[in-house]
């Protein structure tokens, strides 16, 4: 009897400590794995994420405000339309350079001329209070003594998906003018809270031709440290996939002409630049950096149908 109570707890703690890994072990504020390519340039992506991540989340905590995510509950089945558009708030358009220019919190200014991301997917993601948690263990279920579960799907995680969840490769280009379409989708009935928005490498022509060739953000440019009239070049690119869940708020015209719920994806590329120091970071540090920052500070409006 004691024997069989000796395995029945071992079977227990087994089955608790895989239902933590399988609810616990995937992060779920951003995305960052490499693609498959030669072991050079993956070794140098691990150096540059290990060493600015946490660097990039707290520059980018500082200009953005910690606002509580409101609350959207279409009803289920409704038509959701996703639209991107990108603002260069903060910045001015300089004609000589033909460029974006800005300063960030450091001092350093910059100035963009062209940039593109490869985007893969969006998915409005359920409000935590609103989530179903499912036994998952069959027999060994009621043996625990917490029911653990696993919960409703993320975007960035590989459990199923809502209903809200919307895929199309498009290569951008940071500096179009145009609202674009990204995709349509249904939603579930359940009502949401943030969003999540996915970049990934693509080898994908965009509208003016340009080819991002392997590459989740390519932007060129130039920079110039404080106190100081020379610009310096500026090529960045990187080929890993990132992206993070931000919160949604209501749309200045909070209702919408169309029977879709209207869902507004706007990035703002100056304010993704905040503590970078271009002269102590190689070019692809600082490209992780800026689509961190970017995916982070991006603003989600929302417009329901007219009633």
């Amino acid at each position: 009897m004691n024997s069989q109570n000796g395995i029945r707890g071992l079977l227990v703690v087994m089955a608790a400590l895989f239902v933590f890994v399988t609810h616990c072990g995937q992060p779920r504020g951003t995305d960052a794995e490499p693609q498959a390519q030669d072991s050079s340039v993956a070794a140098e992506q691990d150096r540059a994420i290990q060493e600015n991540k946490d660097s990039s989340e707290e520059a980018s905590k500082e200009q953005t405000p910690s606002v509580p995510s409101q609350r959207f509950s279409p009803q289920e089945d409704l038509d959701i339309q996703y639209s991107l558009r990108w603002s260069w708030e903060g910045a001015t358009w300089d004609e000589s350079s033909q460029s974006y220019v800005f300063k960030n919190d450091l001092g350093y200014m910059f100035g963009v001329k062209a940039g593109y991301v490869g985007i893969a997917a969006m998915q409005l993601v359920v409000c935590e209070d609103a989530r179903e948690i499912q036994p998952t263990l069959g027999y060994l279920w009621k043996w625990l003594p917490l029911r653990f579960g696993v919960r409703a799907a993320h975007a960035d995680h590989n459990f199923t998906n809502d209903s809200s969840f919307a895929g199309n490769l498009i290569a951008e280009r940071m500096l179009d003018p145009k609202v674009k379409l990204f995709g349509n989708a249904k939603a579930s009935g359940s009502p949401y809270c943030q969003l999540h928005v996915l970049y990934v490498p693509l080898n994908q022509d965009a509208s003016d031709g340009f080819k991002l060739k392997r590459s989740s953000i390519h932007f060129q440019g130039w920079y110039q440290a404080p106190n100081s009239l020379e610009k310096m070049a500026l090529d960045a690119k990187v080929h890993l996939q990132g992206g993070g869940l931000v919160p949604l708020y209501p749309s200045q015209q909070p209702t919408s002409p169309s029977s879709s719920m209207e869902v507004d994806v706007i990035r703002y590329p100056a304010r993704s630049f905040q503590g970078i120091d271009p002269t102590k970071l190689v070019a692809l540090e600082v490209a992780q950096k800026v689509l961190l920052q970017m995916s982070q500070t991006t603003r989600v409006e929302i417009r329901l149908p007219n009633e």
